[in-house]
Formats: structure tokens, C-alpha cells, sequence
């Protein structure tokens, strides 16, 4: 699936959800990804949380994948920490958008700085090797909503929606 694709489908859901509260209709195949886990997504390795467009695409693939735990990292990054990709799994990665610069030259010799996005697959560590996920399910926390409204309202300005 190339990012375009992605991008076009949260759209949609984003579209089809803001016109169903907008009138006031619940929609019952969507649910709120933010009440299923304990906390947001987070990279497990450096402790660091995804946001915007990684942080939806990681709630909807860990909903739609029935995962417990919100914590992913990079094939490299669960092999440097010691921890191993079950074999089944090695092909199940979720893509993410990694933001990069790059400095270009101008015809005229001045540089300018490029924004492109680099697309990466992280797993969750539920798909690790050894790591007994039901014993130490996390405590439920009490989710900051004002934080999960202030993304959300950030992607819809954003892509203008």
C-alpha cells in the first residue's frame, strides 16, 4: 500500500466521522481507538511517543490486529535490545512516516531545505519472541482526551478537512 493510499483512507474515515457528529449520529463500526489501550503509542525502545499521522495509523493497525499493548519499534531497534521478530511475524510490519530534510541546490547556487518522508515498518511487542504480553498487561491510566482532541484536530487542519 503506497502512503497515498493510507493517507486517502484516513481521510475517509476522518470525513464519514466528523459528518456523523455533526449530526449527531453515532457510527457504529467506528470506535474510539483511544479507549481500547492503557496509554498512546509509544516507541518501546526510546520511550518516545509517536504523533499525528503515526499515532492514528498505529491505534487503527493495533485495534485491527487486537494488540493490548501500545508499544512498537523497529526490526533493528527489538534486535539491539535483545529481543527477536516471531518467525510468523517477520513479514506483518505496520508502515509509518518518518519525517527527513534533505538540502537541495538551487539552479541560482542557493540551498534550500526539502521535507519527504521515508516509509518504515515497526512491530509491536506483542509480536516478539519471549515476551509473555498476558502477565503483564499494563494498568489502565486515564486518557488526557484534551491531548487526543488537540491531534486530531491538528490532522484536520492539516489536510484541511
Amino acid at each position: 500500500m503506497k502512503p497515498d493510499d493510507v493517507i486517502k483512507i484516513i481521510v475517509d474515515e476522518l470525513k464519514e466521522l466528523d459528518k456523523c457528529i455533526k449530526e449527531g449520529k453515532p457510527k457504529d463500526s467506528w470506535v474510539m481507538p483511544f479507549a481500547l489501550t492503557s496509554s498512546l503509542p509509544k516507541n518501546k525502545i526510546t520511550d518516545t511517543r509517536y504523533k499525528g499521522f503515526n499515532l492514528y495509523m498505529l491505534y487503527r493497525i493495533g485495534k485491527s490486529k487486537g494488540y493490548t499493548i501500545p508499544e512498537w519499534a523497529g526490526w533493528n531497534q527489538w534486535i539491539n535490545n535483545g529481543e527477536r521478530i516471531r518467525f510468523d511475524e517477520r513479514k506483518k510490519g505496520s508502515t509509518i512516516l518518518v519525517p527527513h530534510l534533505k538540502e537541495i541546490e538551487k539552479s541560482d547556487g542557493s540551498k534550500t531545505k526539502e521535507m519527504f518522508f521515508l516509509r518504515k515498518n515497526v512491530f509491536n511487542i506483542e509480536q516478539t519472541e519471549g515476551y509473555d504480553y498476558h502477565a503483564k498487561l499494563p494498568k489502565r491510566k486515564d486518557i488526557d482526551t484534551a491531548l487526543i482532541h488537540k491531534q486530531i484536530e491538528r490532522i484536520k487542519k492539516n489536510w484541511n478537512l
